[in-house]
């Protein structure tokens, strides 16, 4: 697999990703992960919270997932398209994990996966300290709206909060169950 990752400046605006952040919607649970030994945990891999929300700029999203895919992996997307927004506060934190969905307990009957993921970032990195998002040792800018993009199967990571809160949200490319 290449080692490629795509930042994309600017993505949301900050009234974009406020509005994303604060939607009356966000119904917050504590989010549950699977880690690199394919167990599902809460609290272990992942010290987090959730809520599920779609994209804005579905579109630009499609678009930027398409794009990434065509210049580097060429994967057979499907165009379906899930998301959420992730809460971390201090002492949380997403252990080194991978986002691609490899067993029978996590696909649906048509066999799909996860293939590129996106993670953008929609606090003011003013507004919290550590939390860093750690794609194959490799940093992520931390700037308000910067969208993020990866193969599923790059081991990443988010390191613990040390003061404040920090707010992102991830979306997943899926496409037909192969490797």
């Amino acid at each position: 697999m290449k080692n490629m990752i795509a930042i994309i400046e600017n993505f949301y605006t900050k009234e974009e990703c406020m509005e994303l952040r604060n939607h009356p919607d966000n119904e917050w649970m504590g989010a549950k992960s699977r880690g690199l030994d394919g167990k599902v945990q809460e609290g272990g891999y992942r010290n987090a919270d959730i809520s599920y929300r779609l994209p804005l700029k579905r579109k630009e999203v499609v678009e930027a997932f398409k794009t990434f895919n065509e210049q580097h992996f060429k994967l057979h997307l499907n165009g379906h398209v899930e998301a959420a927004i992730n809460r971390y506060g201090v002492g949380q934190y997403f252990k080194l994990h991978y986002d691609m969905i490899l067993d029978d307990t996590l696909y649906d009957k048509k066999r799909e996966c996860r293939k590129i993921s996106a993670a953008i970032q929609l606090s003011d990195p003013s507004e919290y300290e550590g939390g860093r998002l750690i794609v194959k040792g490799f940093t992520a800018p931390v700037e308000q709206g910067t969208m993020i993009l990866f193969h599923s199967l790059s081991p990443h990571e988010v390191t613990a909060i040390t003061k404040g809160m920090r707010y992102s949200q991830n979306i997943f490319a899926y496409g037909k169950f192969d490797l």
